[in-house]
């Protein structure tokens, strides 16, 4: 796992212990963005499309939170 995760982690943690609804895709690479990647519709996440779990978040219920457990490209 690189530095950058943990990070990621715990912001997110920090923002839900507001109280705060925070859905989160955390794709592999470095950086763990997920716009930056030349090949956006081929991002999958333990089983996971990123287009698919954008589709769901945006028009069904909200999807669970995907984050990369080997985060190597």
């Amino acid at each position: 796992m690189d530095a950058s995760k943990p990070a990621i982690d715990a912001n997110e943690a920090a923002t839900e212990a507001t109280g705060a609804t925070l859905h989160s895709y955390t794709a592999p690479g470095n950086g763990h963005g997920l716009f930056e990647h030349d090949k956006f519709y081929d991002i999958k996440v333990n089983g996971v499309w990123l287009v698919d779990w954008l589709k769901d978040l945006t028009t069904g219920d909200p999807p669970p939170d995907v984050h990369c457990d080997n985060c190597n490209p």
